[in-house]
């Protein structure tokens, strides 16, 4: 039965429309190495995907890729399928979850409570966790209100609604001015310095978690409106700015068929920057093919 099947009651192809196509044909691999789980978030038991990756696990165990998705919408979910097929594949552990509606004490309680459980899984190397969010799952809002208390070493967010999260988080920091107490990542930066973006501390952005926001314009969809607005975007912006973030923002025209693809591509770059690469197998950049030999392409 398929994760689909599962959660909403549809039988509809997981990998019909497999839109990251440099993977090769894994598929098969990848379903039989996909494994069920849950975990109770305060409110309920969540259902979770997740998968190890192959070959041999450091003995500090792998980086983990948390994957967070909208409870409900079916493109989150396949979009975190994606995601967590691509995790299995760079060598780390996968793990999908869902978020309770956004904007909500409970959906960052969620986030915390699947962190958690993810460091006490066997095979995690708690200190190298980054987080990804499909959907208005939370993963931006539960980072920027972490703030200095956050640990993972990468967020990367898609298609959060930016409005909801400038409002929730207007609060962290004050209006502009240079005499402000910044809070929140600018109390210490993330790097141990007092300031924010007051202060210039280029050197310690290597120290501070990578936020990765991929946003698109408002547009109408079926009679919704999805996207966000500029004043939106520039507001978020304004925000991590004065908390000192490290943050990079990509906006993409609508409909954009390379969105995917090139979001992932910068997640996995980062990804492989910020998590150590000492591990064997899958984890040293080997791709595999679907008959086990290297898919390198070497003669």
């Amino acid at each position: 039965m398929s994760f689909l099947t599962r959660e909403f009651g549809v039988r509809e192809p997981i990998y019909s429309d497999f839109r990251y196509s440099d993977l090769g044909g894994d598929a098969h691999r990848f379903e039989n190495a996909r494994q069920y789980g849950s975990y109770f978030d305060g409110e309920t038991d969540r259902i979770t995907n997740y998968i190890m990756p192959e070959g041999t696990i450091p003995d500090a165990g792998a980086p983990a890729v948390i994957i967070f998705y909208e409870e409900d919408d079916l493109g989150a979910i396949t979009d975190g399928l994606d995601a967590l097929r691509m995790a299995w594949h760079a060598g780390y552990v996968g793990f999908l979850t869902s978020t309770p509606p956004p904007v909500s004490t409970d959906e960052h309680t969620s986030c915390q409570k699947a962190i958690d459980h993810v460091k006490a899984m066997e095979g995690v190397d708690p200190e190298n966790i980054a987080l990804l969010g499909f959907g208005d799952s939370g993963a931006l809002l539960y980072a920027m209100t972490m703030g200095e208390d956050l640990k993972a070493k990468a967020v990367a967010t898609f298609h959060e609604n930016l409005g909801m999260v400038a409002n929730a988080t207007a609060h962290l920091v004050p209006p502009p001015s240079p005499e402000a107490d910044t809070g929140g990542w600018g109390r210490r930066g993330l790097g141990g310095h007092e300031g924010g973006h007051g202060d210039d501390h280029d050197d310690d952005h290597d120290d501070k978690p990578q936020i990765l926001i991929h946003s698109v314009p408002m547009h109408m969809i079926d009679d919704e409106t999805v996207g966000d607005d500029m004043k939106d975007v520039i507001e978020v912006e304004r925000i991590l700015i004065a908390m000192g973030a490290n943050y990079e923002l990509t906006r993409y025209s609508k409909g954009n068929d390379y969105m995917f693809p090139r979001s992932m591509d910068q997640v996995m770059t980062v990804l492989s920057e910020v998590f150590p690469s000492d591990g064997q197998g899958a984890m040293d950049g080997t791709m595999h093919s679907e008959d086990g030999e290297d898919g390198h392409g070497h003669d």
